[in-house]
């Protein structure tokens, strides 16, 4: 199984190509799309919903996942983690750095290998879908690939105390882990003080809270409305608590 998390919205041929190269590789393969629009060019923020959403998964997922404003300009290297079980193949601008945070036995590895036929500007499908294709697979394309050391987990940050995505309904979800926030704590965010909900007909229609979303993170919401609207809020405003 590979599941695409991508900024390449489902507008355009990405989603397509990237799917292609995959299908051309082991034409079985089961596809799941997680996230198609990704905020684009926030890396950071996507790795919080990453590690949060990842977790429904079975073992041996392979999660092809590409925010990478920095393509085909050498900045990052292009690597595959393993950890909790499963796979991640992608650029290493940290994109993976939550997942390896949560797992101290997180292993990492340089994608060495180089297509015959490499794009500038579309890694994700000539580099990343045909490494995702063979993990797959249940192969593992070792000389391909580097063993490199992974991020200390020390260094790296637990949340993102930013918002990180928006949903359809204007909901914002943070890159907080809800189980670090007391259920008493206020929340600033575009000026609005707002408080916990445990859920959305606790309060009148119209009104803000916060709550625990379904995958652990803090989300900001409006009961039948558009917090997003309601705040003006963006991706990567930052959440005060």
């Amino acid at each position: 199984m590979i599941v695409l998390s991508t900024d390449f919205g489902l507008e355009g041929p990405y989603i397509g190509q990237v799917k292609a190269a995959i299908y051309q590789q082991t034409p079985d393969c089961c596809i799941i799309d997680l996230f198609s629009d990704l905020p684009c060019f926030h890396p950071e923020a996507a790795a919080s919903l990453i590690a949060a959403y990842c977790q429904n998964f079975p073992i041996g997922t392979v999660f092809l996942t590409v925010v990478d404003p920095g393509v085909g300009m050498g900045e990052h290297t292009p690597m595959v983690v393993k950890a909790g079980g499963c796979w991640f193949v992608g650029p290493g601008n940290g994109l993976f750095d939550r997942v390896i945070k949560r797992d101290r036995q997180s292993q990492c590895w340089r994608i060495s290998w180089r297509p015959e036929t490499l794009s500038h500007s579309f890694h994700a499908r000539d580099l990343f879908a045909p490494i995702a294709a063979e993990l797959a697979q249940g192969s593992f394309p070792e000389w391909k690939l580097d063993l490199m050391a992974a991020p200390d987990p020390a260094s790296l940050e637990n949340n993102y105390f930013r918002v990180a995505y928006i949903d359809h309904f204007g909901n914002l979800v943070s890159g907080i882990e809800a189980k670090c926030v007391p259920l008493d704590s206020v929340l600033m965010l575009c000026g609005k003080k707002i408080s916990y909900a445990r859920t959305f007909g606790e309060c009148a229609p119209g009104a803000l809270f916060w709550y625990e979303n379904s995958n652990g993170l803090v989300e900001i919401a409006a009961n039948r409305a558009s917090a997003a609207s309601l705040l003006n809020a963006a991706i990567g405003d930052h959440i005060h608590i």
